[in-house]
């Protein structure tokens, strides 16, 4: 539902296993009832989360085009 919401179905991002609408949903909303900046839910986009703090930023950006350019 989320890749078919922002185009993107045709990149390798958009045509990944994504997690359940319901399940990200749920999470941020408990999320802003906590008063959390951000909520990042599933053990893969946690990592992700802690890599793009010590990765050089040429890294992320061509992580992000290389994810989200058209196949």
């Amino acid at each position: 539902e989320f890749q078919e919401r922002a185009d993107n179905e045709d990149t390798p991002l958009g045509s990944g296993e994504m997690q359940d609408v319901e399940v990200v949903a749920r999470a941020g909303y408990d999320g802003l009832q906590s008063g959390d900046t951000v909520v990042v839910t599933g053990w893969k986009y946690k990592l992700l989360t802690r890599l793009s703090n010590v990765l050089p930023n040429r890294f992320a950006r061509k992580s992000a085009k290389d994810l989200n350019t058209a196949e």
